[in-house]
């Protein structure tokens, strides 16, 4: 997708099997939960709101201020894994406060600031109380009947609100129904996140035919003949894989793969698929990052 631009973009997702699974991009890798391609894409966009949402929260007392608008339990998405079930209960608890700060603050700060992903999550579990073949209902990270619920593991947002010393804002969610795990980005909110946004010239990576082929089976080889790079974003490129994002001056990429990695080599994550998402910017750093 064309991210970082404002325009309010569709939320994108690839898959990479983690095993010899059937699955394949854009279906599941679970055979016990059917789910059509609406769902699927429905799903990711409510999980991209529900990131950009949650990433506010951790920050409340300086972009809000609890005087304005006092949260109950302000540090609850501060210690992860939470499920949605936690979730939701603390929106029902706080949802007065967060509608009023989203008209007296937060919208300065964000004018497209909407509470999307919690209003959608508290309306769709209202629905499906009274509803069973609603197709929201089957959103896993939603509503999630079985034993294991859906879960947010990671939520990377230290220095998401840095003004123009901002990093890429990511979460990593786990979906046991669907059997995966979801690499979700964050859209553009931050000064920085703007200056990577219009930084729009083309950047050369290394790029040969081998590498198409492996990743695209069914590519026309006669048009790799040649190939030695591919041309992307700069803006995008220098935010997800410039040096210097953490204190062992890795690249965000590989701060994220780390995080990965340990979840795709835990024992119950066996056969899962991961997927990528996000919307506008997060669009953008979930295609490079797949």
């Amino acid at each position: 997708q064309d991210g970082g631009d404002g325009v309010d973009d569709s939320t994108i997702s690839c898959s990479i099997p983690t095993s010899s699974s059937n699955s394949s991009a854009g279906t599941t890798a679970s055979s016990t939960s059917p789910i059509n391609l609406y769902q699927e894409i429905d799903g990711f966009l409510f999980t991209s709101y529900l990131v950009q949402d949650i990433a506010l929260f951790n920050h409340w007392d300086e972009i809000v201020g609890n005087r304005i608008a006092p949260l109950q339990e302000p540090d609850f998405f501060r210690t992860l894994p939470k499920t949605v079930s936690q979730v939701l209960h603390w929106t029902r608890q706080n949802m007065e406060s967060l509608r009023a700060a989203r008209w007296k603050t937060l919208r300065q700060f964000d004018p497209d600031f909407d509470l999307m992903g919690l209003e959608m999550m508290a309306g769709d579990q209202e629905e499906c109380s009274n509803k069973d073949d609603d197709d929201r209902c089957s959103r896993s990270a939603t509503v999630d009947d079985d034993d294991e619920e859906a879960t947010i593991e990671v939520l990377d947002d230290k220095f998401g609100f840095h003004g123009i010393d901002s990093h890429p804002v990511y979460a990593i969610a786990r979906e046991p129904t669907l059997k995966r795990i979801v690499v979700v980005f964050r859209g553009s909110i931050t000064p920085r996140d703007w200056q990577q946004d219009f930084k729009a010239q083309e950047k050369e990576v290394p790029l040969t035919p081998e590498e198409v082929s492996r990743d695209v089976p069914n590519a026309n080889h006669s048009l790799l003949q040649g190939l030695t790079a591919a041309t992307v974003h700069r803006g995008f490129h220098e935010y997800l894989f410039e040096q210097g994002m953490d204190q062992d001056q890795n690249s965000k990429f590989s701060v994220v793969f780390s995080e990965i990695q340990k979840h795709l080599k835990d024992p119950k994550n066996r056969g899962y698929s991961l997927y990528f998402t996000g919307h506008s910017l997060g669009g953008a750093l979930a295609t490079l990052a797949a």
